[in-house]
């Protein structure tokens, strides 16, 4: 990495394109190794320090994760600074579209992008105009569900459940983009499977007064609000050499987001 990022900083060679491209793939490539072995090296000392377990099995993680969620948004409003947090309210939702749609629109000015590619992309314009129109209906079949504490980028990478069936514990990383707002974002880690939303819904011991209806439709906006974010935050490599990761990512999006998009919109009517 250091020596592909010196070689990049020489100030008396004027490296071709083909050159920059191969340093930077290079420095992306072995940060993503040394970001996994740190990782691991991690885990295993916590391991070895009896700090904590091997993960449990998915059902186990599912049920952890339930309760975890739970106990967090029925419990945040009993905690102190709440309201010096970020809004992390819907409109957040609607300026992270609207970057996504930006970052989207100057990657299609790269010319280093195929045309199946500005297919794709082309798409998650559509798919983006779509979700920014129909947040309003969103917002209102919404708008019975208090707000709470909400990390808003609960994804597998940034949680590990320990512990053994009875005894696990949910500890979760990276607090940068929490804030106050839906649970939606959050609940959008459940997915579809229904044992784990009723176990959540059951654990709120009344917090919100929601059915389960509701909880379902929490989950099904936060998958499409987690999409949204998901292409900002791709959609920022497009203006560089060598998106072809970034890239990859958004095409396996765009049929899931359509989908879930169409989901929500048939019960909001957005």
């Amino acid at each position: 990495i250091k020596a592909s990022a010196s070689s990049l900083r020489q100030p008396d060679i004027d490296w071709s394109d083909a050159d920059r491209d191969e340093f930077l793939r290079t420095i992306e490539d072995e940060t993503d190794r040394l970001a996994a072995l740190v990782g691991n090296l991690l885990d295993m000392s916590r391991i070895q320090a009896g700090a904590v377990a091997p993960r449990p099995t998915a059902r186990i993680q599912r049920a952890a994760l339930a309760d975890y969620l739970a106990s967090v948004h029925s419990g945040a409003a009993s905690l102190g600074g709440l309201r010096d947090l970020p809004d992390r309210s819907l409109s957040f939702f609607d300026r992270q579209a609207e970057s996504a749609a930006a970052e989207v629109l100057v990657g299609l000015e790269n010319d280093t992008i195929g045309p199946g590619d500005r297919v794709v992309l082309e798409a998650h314009l559509d798919l983006l105009e779509r979700l920014r129109g129909g947040l309003d209906g969103v917002a209102r079949s919404l708008e019975h569900i208090p707000r709470t504490l909400v990390h808003c980028d609960l994804i597998a990478s940034n949680t590990r459940v320990v512990g053994a069936n009875g005894d696990s514990q949910v500890i979760v990383f990276d607090w940068e983009y929490c804030g106050v707002g839906s649970p939606a974002p959050d609940v959008a880690i459940l997915g579809r499977h229904l044992p784990s939303l009723r176990r959540y819904a059951d654990a709120l011991h009344g917090w919100g007064d929601m059915s389960f209806a509701d909880v379902q439709m929490l989950a099904e906006v936060g998958v499409v609000l987690r999409f949204a974010l998901a292409i900002s935050w791709d959609g920022a490599s497009l203006r560089y050499p060598n998106p072809h990761r970034s890239l990859r990512r958004l095409a396996r999006y765009r049929d899931p987001f359509k989908a879930a998009m169409d989901r929500v919109w048939a019960t909001t009517g957005a």
